[in-house]
């Protein structure tokens, strides 16, 4: 195998596997067309490129759900320019099934409005604040300090003297 850069490795929540991008060169994986997704087995500690998943084009930023059977990522497949979810089924031996763009509503949304994601994430619960509200903490004057708790889907949102987020 060549050598390459390794990103974003995400742990499955069973700690069998572990998730990460790796492209010839550099550590933005999404914006590197050979970046791909490859699979650990911390069991029998084999590396495997995730054939089933990649594409031609960029795929990064790899998260599980709770139940580690399912893997959500970004791929920019559709078009080589915006990065889409998608999410895939892994079974408890390591086999891969075919990745599928994530549903929505209307199957023109993510085409009319989602250009990139930034590390999705999958959650059980609600989340609790709206995309407006989050839109106006962004374009507020002064710097904002976003927290989220672990045990909660609702951030709070304080006056801060550094703009940062953080996952408590």
């Amino acid at each position: 195998m060549q050598v390459k850069s390794v990103t974003l490795p995400s742990i499955s929540p069973d700690g069998q596997f572990i998730a990460c991008s790796a492209a010839p060169h550099g550590c933005f994986s999404s914006w590197i067309p050979e970046s791909d997704l490859y699979l650990y087995n911390t069991k029998t500690k084999k590396l495997i490129a995730a054939t089933e998943w990649n594409s031609p084009e960029a795929e990064s930023c790899t998260t599980w759900s709770s139940n580690s059977r399912w893997v959500i990522f970004s791929s920019r497949r559709e078009d080589g320019i915006y990065n889409r979810l998608y999410i895939a089924h892994i079974d408890s031996v390591g086999n891969l099934s075919k990745p599928f763009l994530l549903p929505q509503r209307d199957p023109t949304y993510n085409q009319r409005n989602l250009k990139a994601y930034n590390l999705p994430r999958l959650i059980k619960g609600k989340v609790t604040i709206s995309p407006i509200t989050i839109g106006r903490c962004a374009e507020a004057k002064g710097k904002k300090s976003v927290r989220f708790s672990k045990h909660s889907y609702k951030p709070l949102i304080n006056e801060a003297t550094e703009n940062h987020s953080e996952i408590n």
